[in-house]
Protein backbone atom coordinates (compact mmCIF):
# COMPACT_ATOMS: atom_id res chain seq x y z
CA UNK A 1 0.00 0.00 0.00
CA UNK A 2 1.37 3.50 -1.16
CA UNK A 3 -0.50 6.18 0.98
CA UNK A 4 0.17 9.93 -0.91
CA UNK A 5 -0.03 12.81 0.77
CA UNK A 6 -0.05 15.66 -1.50
CA UNK A 7 0.03 19.01 -0.99
CA UNK A 8 1.60 22.91 -0.56
CA UNK A 9 5.07 23.03 1.14
CA UNK A 10 3.88 23.83 5.30
CA UNK A 11 0.60 22.33 4.96
CA UNK A 12 1.73 19.66 7.73
CA UNK A 13 2.54 16.47 5.78
CA UNK A 14 4.86 15.36 7.02
CA UNK A 15 3.33 15.71 11.38
CA UNK A 16 0.64 14.44 9.17
CA UNK A 17 2.68 11.52 7.98
CA UNK A 18 4.20 10.99 11.53
CA UNK A 19 0.67 10.90 13.04
CA UNK A 20 -0.39 8.21 10.27
CA UNK A 21 2.50 5.96 10.97
CA UNK A 22 1.69 6.19 15.03
CA UNK A 23 -1.80 5.42 14.23
CA UNK A 24 -1.33 2.21 12.13
CA UNK A 25 -0.87 -1.46 14.12
CA UNK A 26 1.69 -2.46 11.31
CA UNK A 27 4.95 -0.55 9.90
CA UNK A 28 5.16 2.10 7.40
CA UNK A 29 7.83 3.60 6.08
CA UNK A 30 7.95 7.66 5.40
CA UNK A 31 9.78 8.64 1.93
CA UNK A 32 9.34 12.49 0.53
CA UNK A 33 10.58 14.59 -1.55
CA UNK A 34 12.54 16.47 1.54
CA UNK A 35 14.28 12.48 1.25
CA UNK A 36 16.36 12.76 -1.94
CA UNK A 37 17.07 16.98 -1.93
CA UNK A 38 18.17 16.49 1.38
CA UNK A 39 20.11 13.76 0.57
CA UNK A 40 22.04 16.40 -1.68
CA UNK A 41 25.28 17.59 -0.82
CA UNK A 42 24.89 20.97 1.50
CA UNK A 43 26.06 22.93 -0.68
CA UNK A 44 23.36 22.33 -3.16
CA UNK A 45 20.57 23.41 -0.09
CA UNK A 46 21.08 27.06 -0.40
CA UNK A 47 17.48 29.07 0.41
CA UNK A 48 16.13 28.54 -3.75
CA UNK A 49 17.33 25.46 -4.14
CA UNK A 50 18.29 26.68 -7.73
CA UNK A 51 19.69 23.58 -8.97
CA UNK A 52 16.38 21.57 -8.18
CA UNK A 53 13.65 24.19 -8.99
CA UNK A 54 13.03 27.31 -10.94
CA UNK A 55 10.88 30.14 -9.83
CA UNK A 56 8.77 33.19 -11.48
CA UNK A 57 7.42 36.24 -10.16
CA UNK A 58 4.20 38.27 -10.27
CA UNK A 59 4.53 42.24 -10.41
CA UNK A 60 5.09 42.79 -6.97
CA UNK A 61 7.68 40.28 -6.72
CA UNK A 62 6.18 37.78 -4.79
CA UNK A 63 6.55 33.92 -6.00
CA UNK A 64 4.11 33.07 -8.41
CA UNK A 65 4.74 29.68 -9.56
CA UNK A 66 7.41 26.79 -9.02
CA UNK A 67 8.78 24.38 -11.06
CA UNK A 68 11.47 21.44 -11.00
CA UNK A 69 14.69 21.82 -13.31
CA UNK A 70 15.60 19.00 -15.58
CA UNK A 71 17.86 17.47 -12.21
CA UNK A 72 14.78 18.34 -10.21
CA UNK A 73 12.27 16.24 -12.58
CA UNK A 74 15.06 13.59 -12.13
CA UNK A 75 14.99 13.88 -8.61
CA UNK A 76 11.07 13.54 -8.42
CA UNK A 77 11.47 10.47 -10.93
CA UNK A 78 13.97 8.74 -8.94
CA UNK A 79 11.79 8.87 -5.91
CA UNK A 80 8.94 7.44 -7.70
CA UNK A 81 10.86 4.96 -8.43
CA UNK A 82 12.14 3.93 -5.11
CA UNK A 83 8.58 4.27 -3.92
CA UNK A 84 7.37 1.44 -6.61
CA UNK A 85 10.75 -0.71 -5.46
CA UNK A 86 9.20 -0.77 -1.46
CA UNK A 87 5.60 -0.78 -2.38
CA UNK A 88 6.99 -4.50 -4.82
CA UNK A 89 8.88 -5.44 -1.90
CA UNK A 90 5.67 -5.57 0.01
CA UNK A 91 6.21 -2.62 2.08
CA UNK A 92 3.88 0.14 3.08
CA UNK A 93 5.15 3.32 2.51
CA UNK A 94 3.86 6.93 2.88
CA UNK A 95 4.79 9.45 0.03
CA UNK A 96 4.93 12.69 1.90
CA UNK A 97 5.13 14.25 -1.53
CA UNK A 98 4.18 17.90 -4.00
CA UNK A 99 2.79 17.13 -7.71
CA UNK A 100 4.40 20.13 -8.64
CA UNK A 101 2.98 19.71 -12.19
CA UNK A 102 1.52 17.75 -14.63
CA UNK A 103 5.00 15.81 -15.92
CA UNK A 104 5.32 15.09 -12.06
CA UNK A 105 1.79 13.27 -11.90
CA UNK A 106 2.13 11.12 -15.30
CA UNK A 107 5.33 10.23 -13.85
CA UNK A 108 3.88 8.80 -10.72
CA UNK A 109 0.85 7.05 -12.75
CA UNK A 110 3.02 5.28 -15.05
CA UNK A 111 5.59 4.56 -12.20
CA UNK A 112 2.75 3.52 -9.43
CA UNK A 113 0.17 1.80 -12.36
CA UNK A 114 -1.35 -1.28 -10.51
CA UNK A 115 -0.51 -0.72 -7.34
CA UNK A 116 -2.45 -0.52 -4.11
CA UNK A 117 -2.54 3.62 -3.56
CA UNK A 118 -4.82 5.80 -1.23
CA UNK A 119 -4.02 9.49 -2.81
CA UNK A 120 -4.77 12.00 0.16
CA UNK A 121 -5.01 15.91 -0.97
CA UNK A 122 -3.48 17.38 2.50
CA UNK A 123 -5.20 20.69 2.40
CA UNK A 124 -4.64 23.91 4.42
CA UNK A 125 -5.85 27.88 4.61
CA UNK A 126 -3.47 30.13 2.61
CA UNK A 127 -2.94 32.27 5.04
CA UNK A 128 -2.29 29.45 7.84
CA UNK A 129 0.68 27.88 5.05
CA UNK A 130 2.08 30.87 4.70
CA UNK A 131 2.67 31.98 8.66
CA UNK A 132 3.88 28.51 9.07
CA UNK A 133 6.54 29.28 6.24
CA UNK A 134 7.71 32.58 7.98
CA UNK A 135 8.44 30.29 10.98
CA UNK A 136 10.50 27.96 9.61
CA UNK A 137 14.31 28.36 8.56
CA UNK A 138 14.51 25.99 5.90
CA UNK A 139 11.68 27.23 3.43
CA UNK A 140 12.00 29.48 0.54
CA UNK A 141 9.80 32.27 1.64
CA UNK A 142 6.72 32.37 -1.30
CA UNK A 143 6.77 29.22 -2.24
CA UNK A 144 3.94 27.64 -0.07
CA UNK A 145 1.44 30.33 -1.48
CA UNK A 146 2.57 29.30 -5.16
CA UNK A 147 1.97 26.11 -4.28
CA UNK A 148 -1.29 26.31 -2.98
CA UNK A 149 -3.69 26.25 -5.63
CA UNK A 150 -1.15 22.88 -7.64
CA UNK A 151 -3.63 19.66 -7.64
CA UNK A 152 -2.38 17.46 -10.56
CA UNK A 153 -3.90 14.02 -9.13
CA UNK A 154 -7.38 13.00 -8.30
CA UNK A 155 -7.83 12.22 -4.83
CA UNK A 156 -9.46 9.29 -2.68
CA UNK A 157 -9.50 11.75 1.02
CA UNK A 158 -8.97 15.24 1.58
CA UNK A 159 -7.76 16.30 4.81
CA UNK A 160 -7.65 19.68 6.40
CA UNK A 161 -4.78 20.27 8.66
CA UNK A 162 -5.97 23.93 8.98
CA UNK A 163 -9.49 22.68 10.85
CA UNK A 164 -8.32 20.06 12.85
CA UNK A 165 -5.47 18.21 14.77
CA UNK A 166 -2.78 15.86 13.17
CA UNK A 167 -3.78 12.70 15.04
CA UNK A 168 -7.64 13.52 13.51
CA UNK A 169 -6.42 13.88 10.37
CA UNK A 170 -4.61 10.65 11.10
CA UNK A 171 -7.63 8.94 11.98
CA UNK A 172 -9.09 9.56 8.56
CA UNK A 173 -6.45 8.57 6.74
CA UNK A 174 -6.32 4.91 8.86
CA UNK A 175 -10.16 4.62 8.28
CA UNK A 176 -9.75 5.50 4.28
CA UNK A 177 -7.14 2.38 4.54
CA UNK A 178 -9.38 0.22 6.56
CA UNK A 179 -12.36 0.80 4.33
CA UNK A 180 -9.82 -0.29 1.27
CA UNK A 181 -8.99 -3.37 2.91
CA UNK A 182 -12.30 -4.31 3.61
CA UNK A 183 -13.57 -3.72 0.19
CA UNK A 184 -10.38 -5.85 -0.96
CA UNK A 185 -11.52 -8.52 0.92
CA UNK A 186 -15.04 -8.19 0.23
CA UNK A 187 -14.66 -8.63 -3.92
CA UNK A 188 -12.16 -11.58 -3.03
CA UNK A 189 -14.70 -13.51 -1.12
CA UNK A 190 -17.51 -12.62 -3.85
CA UNK A 191 -15.32 -13.93 -6.57
CA UNK A 192 -14.30 -17.17 -4.16
CA UNK A 193 -18.18 -17.71 -3.53
CA UNK A 194 -19.16 -17.25 -7.28
CA UNK A 195 -16.46 -19.86 -8.44
CA UNK A 196 -17.21 -22.33 -5.28
CA UNK A 197 -20.94 -22.08 -5.94
CA UNK A 198 -21.20 -22.28 -9.50
CA UNK A 199 -19.49 -26.26 -8.93
CA UNK A 200 -22.82 -27.47 -7.75
CA UNK A 201 -25.50 -25.37 -6.68
CA UNK A 202 -27.61 -28.17 -5.61
CA UNK A 203 -25.55 -28.93 -2.84
CA UNK A 204 -26.86 -28.56 0.79
CA UNK A 205 -25.44 -25.71 3.18
CA UNK A 206 -24.37 -28.26 6.28
CA UNK A 207 -24.93 -24.81 8.92
CA UNK A 208 -27.59 -23.70 7.04
CA UNK A 209 -30.54 -26.74 7.64
CA UNK A 210 -32.92 -26.80 4.80
CA UNK A 211 -30.61 -24.22 2.19
CA UNK A 212 -28.77 -25.66 -0.93
CA UNK A 213 -26.29 -23.62 -2.30
CA UNK A 214 -28.54 -21.67 -4.73
CA UNK A 215 -30.40 -20.64 -1.72
CA UNK A 216 -27.45 -19.30 -0.22
CA UNK A 217 -26.05 -17.47 -3.38
CA UNK A 218 -29.76 -16.06 -3.93
CA UNK A 219 -29.34 -15.00 0.02
CA UNK A 220 -25.95 -12.98 -0.67
CA UNK A 221 -27.58 -11.25 -4.31
CA UNK A 222 -30.69 -10.04 -2.47
CA UNK A 223 -28.37 -8.58 0.40
CA UNK A 224 -26.15 -7.06 -2.14
CA UNK A 225 -29.19 -5.18 -3.40
CA UNK A 226 -31.96 -5.02 -1.43
CA UNK A 227 -30.57 -4.58 1.88
CA UNK A 228 -27.17 -2.45 1.00
CA UNK A 229 -28.15 -0.45 -1.70
CA UNK A 230 -31.78 -0.09 -0.85
CA UNK A 231 -30.73 0.96 2.80
CA UNK A 232 -28.22 3.72 0.99
CA UNK A 233 -29.95 4.63 -2.03
CA UNK A 234 -33.44 4.54 -1.38
CA UNK A 235 -34.69 2.52 -4.47
CA UNK A 236 -37.06 0.56 -4.42
CA UNK A 237 -36.74 -3.67 -4.41
CA UNK A 238 -35.46 -5.30 -7.39
CA UNK A 239 -36.29 -8.31 -8.78
CA UNK A 240 -32.58 -10.18 -9.97
CA UNK A 241 -34.28 -12.68 -12.47
CA UNK A 242 -34.22 -16.08 -12.55
CA UNK A 243 -30.40 -17.30 -12.79
CA UNK A 244 -28.47 -17.29 -9.36
CA UNK A 245 -25.34 -16.62 -10.54
CA UNK A 246 -26.62 -13.75 -12.43
CA UNK A 247 -28.43 -12.49 -9.91
CA UNK A 248 -25.04 -12.89 -7.61
CA UNK A 249 -23.26 -10.67 -10.24
CA UNK A 250 -26.20 -8.14 -10.62
CA UNK A 251 -26.55 -7.60 -6.47
CA UNK A 252 -22.43 -7.14 -6.43
CA UNK A 253 -22.26 -5.33 -9.58
CA UNK A 254 -24.80 -2.38 -8.14
CA UNK A 255 -23.32 -2.46 -4.20
CA UNK A 256 -19.85 -1.93 -5.21
CA UNK A 257 -20.92 1.05 -7.40
CA UNK A 258 -22.63 2.70 -4.56
CA UNK A 259 -20.02 1.64 -2.50
CA UNK A 260 -17.19 3.38 -4.67
CA UNK A 261 -19.54 6.46 -5.55
CA UNK A 262 -20.21 7.24 -1.32
CA UNK A 263 -18.65 8.67 1.17
CA UNK A 264 -18.27 6.41 3.63
CA UNK A 265 -18.14 8.58 6.39
CA UNK A 266 -21.75 10.09 5.29
CA UNK A 267 -24.40 9.21 8.15
CA UNK A 268 -26.98 6.86 7.00
CA UNK A 269 -30.94 7.34 8.82
CA UNK A 270 -31.83 8.53 11.70
CA UNK A 271 -28.42 7.14 13.90
CA UNK A 272 -25.18 9.00 13.86
CA UNK A 273 -23.41 5.61 14.15
CA UNK A 274 -24.82 4.36 10.59
CA UNK A 275 -22.33 5.50 8.11
CA UNK A 276 -21.32 3.72 4.54
CA UNK A 277 -18.48 2.27 6.39
CA UNK A 278 -20.83 0.74 8.49
CA UNK A 279 -22.40 -1.25 5.66
CA UNK A 280 -18.63 -1.52 4.03
CA UNK A 281 -17.61 -3.34 7.23
CA UNK A 282 -21.29 -5.29 8.19
CA UNK A 283 -21.08 -6.76 3.98
CA UNK A 284 -17.22 -7.40 4.38
CA UNK A 285 -17.29 -9.91 7.48
CA UNK A 286 -21.01 -11.25 5.97
CA UNK A 287 -19.55 -12.33 2.81
CA UNK A 288 -16.66 -14.34 4.40
CA UNK A 289 -18.97 -16.35 6.40
CA UNK A 290 -20.93 -17.37 3.59
CA UNK A 291 -18.14 -17.61 1.75
CA UNK A 292 -17.06 -20.12 4.40
CA UNK A 293 -20.57 -21.73 4.11
CA UNK A 294 -20.06 -22.40 0.26
CA UNK A 295 -16.41 -23.93 0.67
CA UNK A 296 -17.83 -26.27 3.26
CA UNK A 297 -21.09 -27.12 1.27
CA UNK A 298 -18.86 -28.36 -2.03
CA UNK A 299 -15.90 -29.85 -0.04
CA UNK A 300 -14.12 -27.19 -1.06
CA UNK A 301 -10.89 -25.85 1.61
CA UNK A 302 -11.15 -22.57 3.19
CA UNK A 303 -9.67 -19.26 1.51
CA UNK A 304 -7.91 -17.51 3.88
CA UNK A 305 -8.60 -14.18 6.12
CA UNK A 306 -5.80 -12.12 7.51
CA UNK A 307 -6.05 -12.37 11.35
CA UNK A 308 -6.85 -8.92 11.82
CA UNK A 309 -9.29 -8.51 9.41
CA UNK A 310 -10.67 -11.75 10.74
CA UNK A 311 -10.73 -10.31 14.57
CA UNK A 312 -12.54 -7.07 13.61
CA UNK A 313 -14.99 -10.00 12.36
CA UNK A 314 -15.33 -10.85 15.93
CA UNK A 315 -15.31 -7.62 17.42
CA UNK A 316 -18.45 -6.96 14.52
CA UNK A 317 -20.38 -10.21 15.64
CA UNK A 318 -20.06 -9.02 19.05
CA UNK A 319 -20.87 -5.35 18.73
CA UNK A 320 -23.82 -6.30 16.31
CA UNK A 321 -25.55 -9.78 17.36
CA UNK A 322 -24.67 -9.01 21.32
CA UNK A 323 -24.78 -6.09 22.52
CA UNK A 324 -26.69 -3.67 20.02
CA UNK A 325 -29.27 -6.35 18.97
CA UNK A 326 -30.30 -7.92 22.68
CA UNK A 327 -30.48 -3.82 23.71
CA UNK A 328 -32.78 -3.07 20.68
CA UNK A 329 -34.82 -6.11 20.61
CA UNK A 330 -34.82 -7.44 24.70
CA UNK A 331 -38.18 -9.17 24.32
CA UNK A 332 -36.89 -11.36 21.62
CA UNK A 333 -33.51 -12.74 24.05
CA UNK A 334 -35.61 -12.41 27.10
CA UNK A 335 -35.34 -15.87 27.65
CA UNK A 336 -31.40 -15.77 28.09
CA UNK A 337 -30.97 -12.31 29.40
CA UNK A 338 -30.22 -12.95 33.24
CA UNK A 339 -28.88 -10.94 35.60
CA UNK A 340 -24.90 -11.77 35.69
CA UNK A 341 -23.79 -9.53 38.09
CA UNK A 342 -20.11 -9.57 38.51
CA UNK A 343 -19.98 -12.39 36.77
CA UNK A 344 -18.32 -12.63 32.57
CA UNK A 345 -17.40 -14.10 29.78
CA UNK A 346 -13.66 -13.65 28.30
CA UNK A 347 -13.73 -14.28 24.52
CA UNK A 348 -10.20 -13.98 23.21
CA UNK A 349 -8.45 -13.82 19.87
CA UNK A 350 -5.79 -15.77 21.18
CA UNK A 351 -2.87 -13.73 21.84
CA UNK A 352 -4.77 -10.66 19.62
CA UNK A 353 -7.79 -8.67 21.05
CA UNK A 354 -10.23 -9.79 23.78
CA UNK A 355 -13.97 -8.92 24.74
CA UNK A 356 -15.31 -8.97 28.38
CA UNK A 357 -18.98 -10.40 27.77
CA UNK A 358 -21.92 -9.82 30.48
CA UNK A 359 -25.57 -10.52 30.19
CA UNK A 360 -27.61 -8.00 32.01
CA UNK A 361 -31.80 -8.34 31.83
CA UNK A 362 -31.52 -5.22 29.63
CA UNK A 363 -29.16 -6.37 27.41
CA UNK A 364 -25.42 -7.94 26.57
CA UNK A 365 -22.13 -5.26 27.63
CA UNK A 366 -19.19 -6.12 25.70
CA UNK A 367 -16.37 -4.35 25.81
CA UNK A 368 -12.51 -4.72 25.79
CA UNK A 369 -10.67 -7.07 28.49
CA UNK A 370 -7.44 -8.40 29.73
CA UNK A 371 -6.82 -11.92 30.60
CA UNK A 372 -7.95 -13.00 33.98
CA UNK A 373 -10.54 -13.05 36.34
CA UNK A 374 -12.84 -14.28 33.84
CA UNK A 375 -15.55 -16.97 35.54
CA UNK A 376 -15.68 -18.71 31.90
CA UNK A 377 -13.25 -17.61 28.25
CA UNK A 378 -14.18 -18.88 24.47
CA UNK A 379 -10.50 -18.58 22.91
CA UNK A 380 -9.32 -19.44 19.21
CA UNK A 381 -7.17 -17.88 16.27
CA UNK A 382 -9.84 -15.05 15.31
CA UNK A 383 -11.24 -17.16 11.72
CA UNK A 384 -12.10 -19.89 14.20
CA UNK A 385 -13.76 -17.49 16.78
CA UNK A 386 -15.63 -15.74 14.20
CA UNK A 387 -16.69 -19.28 13.56
CA UNK A 388 -17.77 -19.98 16.65
CA UNK A 389 -19.51 -16.60 17.13
CA UNK A 390 -21.53 -17.61 13.62
CA UNK A 391 -22.63 -20.76 14.77
CA UNK A 392 -20.40 -22.46 11.96
CA UNK A 393 -18.51 -25.65 12.00
CA UNK A 394 -15.27 -26.68 10.02
CA UNK A 395 -12.85 -24.17 12.25
CA UNK A 396 -10.09 -25.42 13.73
CA UNK A 397 -10.11 -25.70 17.72
CA UNK A 398 -11.71 -23.40 19.95
CA UNK A 399 -11.25 -23.64 23.67
CA UNK A 400 -13.89 -23.17 26.29
CA UNK A 401 -12.99 -23.00 29.88
CA UNK A 402 -14.82 -22.38 32.85
CA UNK A 403 -18.27 -21.85 33.49
CA UNK A 404 -19.80 -24.00 30.47
CA UNK A 405 -23.86 -22.14 31.34
CA UNK A 406 -22.16 -18.87 30.64
CA UNK A 407 -20.61 -19.70 27.19
CA UNK A 408 -23.91 -21.97 26.76
CA UNK A 409 -25.84 -18.95 27.56
CA UNK A 410 -23.97 -16.55 25.57
CA UNK A 411 -24.83 -19.17 22.27
CA UNK A 412 -27.95 -19.16 22.46
CA UNK A 413 -28.15 -15.37 22.27
CA UNK A 414 -26.05 -15.56 19.48
CA UNK A 415 -27.68 -17.96 17.70
CA UNK A 416 -31.08 -16.04 18.18
CA UNK A 417 -29.44 -12.93 16.88
CA UNK A 418 -28.04 -14.89 13.62
CA UNK A 419 -31.02 -17.12 13.19
CA UNK A 420 -28.77 -20.05 13.36
CA UNK A 421 -30.15 -23.03 14.93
Amino acid sequence: MIVLLNGTSSAGKTTLARAVQDALPSPCLLVGIDTVVYALPERYLNADWAHMFSYEHDADGRISRVTPTEYGHRLVRGLHAAVAGLAHAGLDVIVDHVVFDRVVADDLADRWRGLDVLRVKVDCPREVVERRERDRADRTLGQAGALAEVAHVSYDLTVDTGEADPEACAAQVVAALWDRRLLGQLARDHARLRTVAARDLAAPVPDCPGWTVEDLVRHVANGYRNVVVRRLTGTPEEDLGPDPMVALDRGYAAMAEVFAADDPARQVGADPAETVRTWIRRMAHEIVVHRLDAERAVGEPAAPVESDIAADGVAEALAIFLRYSTHAWTGQFAADLTEWRDRWLLVSCGYGPSWRVSVHPSGVEVEPAVDGGADASVRAEPLDLMRWLYGRAGGGPVAVDGDRALVDQVSRLLRTATGVG
